[in-house]
């Protein structure tokens, strides 16, 4: 699955254009990720996401998806979040980021689908960073 995850994302680099750091993805996720507030970020939940959690896949509608992002943060409780890199082409954004936890730390990566306003997470991983 982690294989899966890098080829994702290396191909998702060689194709969409990097931007500046808060310019596409709301610094309220971020912020979000940081107080490790699932309401927050739900708000930005596709009706279906992809939420990817140590390795377990799902797909869930979008309170399934925050309720297990509320039970992932009960158990790993955030200290703080970076965020890393993002980019877009077109509609297509994504954002990788470092959450730091009690318990260790974790890469996340969004995928989000959308422009201005109407920015809606499609796809969530947060897997142990290995770094």
């Amino acid at each position: 699955m982690k294989k899966h995850s890098i080829i994702l994302f290396f191909l998702l680099s060689c194709f969409i254009i990097p931007t500046h750091a808060g310019e596409a993805i709301p610094q309220s996720i971020s912020t979000a990720f940081n107080s490790g507030n699932s309401q927050e970020i739900s708000k930005y939940f596709n009706a279906s996401i992809e939420l990817v959690l140590l390795d377990r896949n799902y797909q869930y509608t979008k309170p399934e998806a925050q309720q297990a992002l509320a039970n992932f943060f009960r158990e790993y409780t955030p200290t703080a979040y970076t965020l890393k890199h993002e980019g877009e082409k077109g509609i297509f954004h994504y954002a990788i980021g470092n959450l730091q936890t009690a318990k260790g730390s974790f890469r996340v990566y969004l995928l989000i689908k959308g422009s201005g306003q109407d920015l809606k997470i499609h796809q969530l991983r947060i897997e142990r960073n290995n770094e």
